[in-house]
């Protein structure tokens, strides 16, 4: 054996000794148990309140993985809630808008003025870009539920592909410059 192979060898040595060491230092650095099976119950539970329509519903193993998955299910929330009031709110529009345009009607329902006609279209023109919104959001879901895997079966062409997030992410973006849209005449 030469020399150089010696020291190489000692260098080996040395380096695999230092992996052990910091593998065993990484292992103390490790949740509790408990504190992972809590994260994974309340996971779990997260994903069975928001999310009822997923029954193949897999927590993962480790603690990050978890905290992310938490992260993404309160991100639905978030957009039920948003989805939620924006029903309702739509529903409360219809119904003023429709009393708005019964007190507008004129004894003869053939002639409308000028400023009947550019009131119904606007009425028109938000409904549209109401349900425009709607669509794109539940665009943004689907594809967004793809990339995450929580559709059933779980559809591996999707999931965590690159191409499905830019789907969604499109769709999200659709949705807010429809939403843009509302606001401008």
């Amino acid at each position: 054996m030469t020399v150089e192979t010696e020291m190489m060898n000692e260098e080996n040595g040395r380096l695999r000794r230092h992996i052990k060491t910091l593998e065993a230092e990484l292992k103390k650095l490790e949740a509790p148990a408990w504190l992972l099976k809590s994260t994974q119950d309340l996971c779990l539970s997260l994903a069975k309140r928001v999310y009822p329509e997923v029954t193949g519903f897999q927590v993962l193993d480790d603690l990050a993985g978890v905290i992310s998955q938490i992260d993404n299910i309160t991100c639905g929330m978030e957009r039920k809630r948003d989805q939620a009031a924006q029903a309702q709110d739509k529903d409360a529009l219809f119904f003023e808008r429709a009393e708005k345009l019964a007190q507008t009607q004129v004894a003869d329902p053939v002639r409308f003025t000028l400023d009947q006609l550019t009131a119904a279209i606007a009425i028109a023109r938000a409904a549209a870009l109401d349900e425009a919104a709607l669509v794109a959001g539940g665009l943004y879901q689907h594809y967004r539920d793809l990339y995450k895997g929580r559709t059933e079966p779980i559809n591996k062409d999707h999931r965590y592909n690159p191409h499905t997030d830019g789907v969604a992410d499109g769709a999200g973006m659709a949705e807010d410059a429809i939403r843009a849209l509302k606001g401008s005449t």
